[in-house]
């Protein structure tokens, strides 16, 4: 009887060893799977923003190249302002006619 005791105690040791044991495996598993995840993510991301400033380098030559073929320098910045939004011009809306401006306006035209 006591053999018997001893053998079932070793195997629920055996048991809950290979348990604990296949328990650290699976968390270590799950721990590179996302360390990899994190890794794949981040050189995503590096592709995606070189390939975005090599895009923005790439038409920045072509508006120069394009700019420093026009004859004339009229030409070239009305083309530069075309293209480029680093040339455009920038306007500042201001308007003339004020509110109170505007009413007495509308009432001078139905007059």
């Amino acid at each position: 009887r006591k053999r018997a005791k001893l053998r079932v105690q070793m195997q629920k040791r055996k048991e809950k060893m290979k348990s604990q044991m296949l328990r650290e495996r699976l968390e270590e598993k799950i721990a590179r799977n996302e360390k990899a995840a994190r890794i794949g993510v981040e050189r995503a991301e590096a592709r995606i923003r070189t390939r975005i400033e090599s895009k923005i380098t790439q038409n920045f030559t072509d508006v120069n190249e394009l700019i420093s073929c026009q004859t004339s320098p009229t030409d070239a910045m009305n083309i530069a302002r075309l293209i480029s939004p680093r040339y455009e011009q920038n306007f500042s809306f201001r308007p003339q006619v004020t509110k109170d401006m505007d009413v007495r306006l509308r009432e001078l035209m139905n007059a």
